[in-house]
């Protein structure tokens, strides 16, 4: 869980202070259903960031719903939003595409723009696989450089979330 609040410590650290109070729990329910589903953290958040700024409720002018963006008519059951989640059928529709583009800039591109990989989807792909690399890259020199406790302290300073604050406190997570 620690892993998983550092990375949106992160993710989240662009956005103004006022967004934090609900980005960074959206945040965190995206990692986490993102580690329940084996797939990977900083590339699913980086999609998140690109999406919505981790919106929970974003909606965009093409009818695309929620923090990763998704068209419910193609990624939810009966093609309706009413009763679909958004962060697990974002996460099925990553899945997807994914395992049909073997590249994943090629995967990113198609996840944005469908069937059509414009210009436009290609600099999105390069800006999701930048904004990975560098979640990545920073997540593994803090806990290279700081360590465990450091992590916890912050955690528990900024109470990230009350039920993560509970668990460390209960030596839940180590």
């Amino acid at each position: 869980m620690l892993d998983i609040v550092l990375m949106c410590i992160l993710a989240t650290s662009p956005l103004p202070d006022s967004y934090l109070g609900d980005r960074l729990p959206a945040c965190v329910k995206i990692a986490s259903a993102t580690v329940d589903a084996k797939m990977d953290i900083p590339l699913v958040l980086s999609i998140a960031w690109e999406e919505s700024k981790f919106k929970m409720d974003a909606v965009s002018s093409a009818g695309a719903l929620g923090p990763l963006q998704i068209l419910p008519r193609y990624h939810c059951p009966g093609g309706k939003a009413d009763g679909c989640d958004l962060v697990e059928n974002g996460l099925k529709a990553i899945t997807k595409y994914m395992s049909k583009h073997k590249v994943m800039k090629e995967a990113l591109c198609h996840y944005n723009g469908g069937n059509v990989c414009g210009k436009g989807s290609k600099k999105y792909a390069n800006r999701v696989i930048a904004r990975m690399k560098s979640l990545s890259r920073r997540s593994k020199l803090i806990k290279s450089k700081l360590g465990v406790p450091w992590i916890r302290s912050v955690v528990e300073k900024i109470g990230a979330a009350t039920v993560l604050t509970n668990d460390i406190n209960s030596g839940t997570v180590k």
